[in-house]
């Protein structure tokens, strides 16, 4: 009797625990699911060519999220395009390729020859931001003239400080910074960069180059649903919505030109849905044929104890797409904290995401 007994109460816990788990475990199971996150390199490759700081970078990100499982919560997948010349079709194939799967959360375009640290990704993703973006050395030689007048001009200032400023004053960022209304123009009527980053080391800007740069996949979506009209069909891959591709306009001095580059004709798209761009100024990539660059040397001269902050960063507007009083309008908006349209921070995807 004593055994039955002793049965009747093992089997009547077993049948409790498995009434327990059927409750809880799903709820667990769906909050882990609901907290992974699936960053998807995205890199345009013409030629299959890529550099070997590219190559070294990514093999260490796979190695730490994949091999390593360093961050159970972040998953990693690749995707290149090899055989599309023009850069702004790649590019607009790949936003394709990222809301072909439902499970992709973040957009990592990197180009082929940016060499970056993984901890950039894992602070890039915990950020919440819905675009963020690293700063990057452009190509061409450096302003030598420039470096010449700095270098006689700041003889006395400390040896690492001296190596900062002309490592990054002599070679320009893929950076359009906007401009800070509060201060004084210049005598030819310029108004001088905003150049103070938020708490979190992160800068507001009017456009930065695509070769590091974050984009949440509800940015994605909504540049996808608004911009259907841009649609074209590639004999490859089928219909594509070509946001990145530049286009004649007409700036606020009457001029008709066209955009700079496909970086500038999506950003403006972007921001014309009331979109932000936001830069991370506590680390920058390295950009293949030119020096080792840290961006984050390119704040340090700013500071106010650095003999050096005297020197202006000019705001120039790549369009002349805004007028002072267009400015001053975005400014006041965004000082009163009126609503523009731009994505909230903590959007997530929800379930109307694009699937193609």
């Amino acid at each position: 009797m004593a055994g039955r007994g002793r049965s009747r109460l093992k089997a009547a816990l077993l049948l409790l625990l498995a009434a327990f788990a059927s409750c809880i475990l799903p709820r667990h199971v769906a909050a882990q699911e609901k907290a992974m996150k699936q960053v998807f390199i995205a890199s345009p490759m013409y030629g299959g060519k890529l550099y070997h700081g590219y190559f070294a970078s990514v093999l260490a990100a796979m190695n730490h999220f994949s091999v390593m499982k360093a961050r159970p919560d972040i998953t990693l997948v690749i995707s290149t395009v090899e055989m599309v010349s023009e850069i702004a079709v790649a590019r607009a194939i790949l936003c394709k390729f990222f809301l072909s799967t439902a499970s992709n959360t973040h957009m990592f375009f990197i180009d082929n020859d940016i060499s970056f640290t993984t901890e950039m990704i894992e602070r890039f993703v915990d950020s919440n931001k819905p675009v963020l973006a690293a700063a990057a050395p452009l190509h061409g030689p450096p302003n030598w003239d420039l470096l010449v007048d700095l270098a006689r001009s700041n003889r006395d200032i400390p040896e690492d400080q001296m190596a900062a400023l002309l490592q990054t004053s002599g070679y320009p960022l893929n950076v359009d910074f906007l401009p800070d209304l509060d201060k004084p123009r210049d005598a030819e009527g310029r108004y001088p960069a905003r150049l103070t980053p938020d708490e979190h080391g992160h800068l507001k800007v009017q456009a930065v180059g695509m070769g590091f740069v974050m984009l949440v996949r509800p940015v994605v979506e909504r540049m996808w649903r608004s911009y259907q009209e841009l649609t074209f069909r590639h004999q490859q891959y089928g219909d594509v919505v070509g946001f990145f591709h530049n286009s004649l306009q007409k700036g606020a001095d009457g001029s008709i030109h066209s955009a700079a580059s496909e970086y500038h004709a999506f950003w403006k798209r972007w921001r014309s849905l009331g979109g932000e761009i936001w830069v991370d100024t506590k680390e920058g990539v390295n950009h293949t044929t030119r020096a080792t660059f840290d961006a984050a040397h390119f704040f340090e001269k700013l500071k106010p104890e650095n003999p050096a902050r005297d020197i202006q960063i000019i705001y120039k507007s790549w369009s002349h797409e805004f007028t002072v009083d267009e400015l001053r309008a975005m400014q006041a908006a965004e000082a009163s904290g009126a609503p523009q349209g731009r994505m909230r921070e903590d959007q997530t995807p929800g379930k109307d995401r694009i699937e193609l």
